[in-house]
């Protein structure tokens, strides 16, 4: 048996998309809503604030990128990348136009899992970011193109591909805790971190280490996945958009707070990275100094 579970965002196709850019079939238990979007443009207004009072959101990035806002984290989510929202944390797009992007979602019912997979699913550990793994987006558009072609087997189908999606992240979850940096890159983060203000900051963490730039890199290269002037630079600005965001900072004390050069150097490298400058991108989450624009986020369930 087919159900259709009422939402108030989606219930039109969004302004900006063309007609077949988004899909959103009917659905078996236990998905609430599942649905593919995809824009070469992006989608001008965003996402609104929303939460979902009676599901888990699991969202998987097939090309492109999402800047995304949940409860007090943003996650900068790329191509190959899964997100995991809990039931009833606000969420919605950090930016007022979502970037072009191809995405799948899937809306989880606790109510209707077995309790084992469904205490799983709701362990808030669970939540958050889970990067580059595609064999968890590939479960998602499973469960997407189930629905789009369904049989006398998909309801058994879709409840099968549900547990193993739910048992999947939670494994994930467990090794990417279990994975730790050596002692000596930790100690390079700290001192990255410490050298913030300093206008060559991986110079500086590597006398203060007493070992070569081009060691420190390799190594942090090595252990991290990225040079540690990226690693650092990409701390710098998640940082600066918790502070404009979260925080009642204007983007001059965050930049002198960050250690950026100049005002003008910081304001360059955000927008460079986020494609708005600070004041533009602080104004999306506050309405005045003391006032936040997404302080009563609508439901999107009913």
């Amino acid at each position: 048996m087919f159900a259709r579970e009422k939402y108030i965002k989606w219930n039109i196709v969004p302004e900006g998309f063309h007609e077949k850019s988004f899909r959103r079939p009917n659905t078996l238990a236990p998905v609430a809503q599942v649905y593919r979007m995809f824009s070469k443009v992006g989608l001008p207004r965003g996402h609104a604030a929303h939460f979902h009072p009676t599901t888990v959101e699991v969202c998987f990035v097939l090309r492109g990128r999402l800047d995304w806002w949940a409860g007090d984290a943003i996650y900068e989510v790329h191509a190959g990348d899964v997100v995991v929202i809990p039931v009833g944390v606000p969420h919605g797009s950090i930016d007022s136009t979502l970037q072009p992007c191809e995405y799948y979602a899937v809306h989880l019912n606790p109510a209707d899992l077995s309790p084992s997979i469904a205490a799983t699913l709701s362990d808030t550990s669970m939540a958050g970011l889970h990067s580059s793994q595609s064999e968890l987006g590939q479960l998602v558009i499973r469960i997407f193109q189930e629905h789009e072609q369904p049989d006398s087997c998909s309801q058994d189908t879709c409840q099968a591909l549900c547990s193993l999606l739910i048992a999947s992240l939670a494994r994930h979850k467990r090794l990417s805790a279990d994975r730790r940096v050596s002692k000596f890159v930790h100690l390079a983060q700290e001192a990255l971190l410490a050298s913030l203000e300093a206008d060559s900051p991986v110079a500086m963490a590597a006398e203060n280490l007493r070992v070569s730039t081009a060691w420190l890199n390799r190594k942090f290269r090595e252990e991290v996945g990225q040079a540690p002037g990226e690693w650092i630079r990409n701390r710098k600005i998640v940082e600066a958009k918790q502070l404009l965001a979260f925080g009642r900072s204007s983007p001059t004390e965050v930049s002198i707070r960050l250690g950026f050069k100049s005002t003008q150097y910081f304001a360059t490298a955000f927008k460079r990275e986020i494609g708005l400058s600070p004041s533009a991108y602080r104004n999306l989450f506050w309405v005045s100094p003391g006032r936040r624009r997404f302080s009563d986020p609508v439901s999107a369930e009913i």
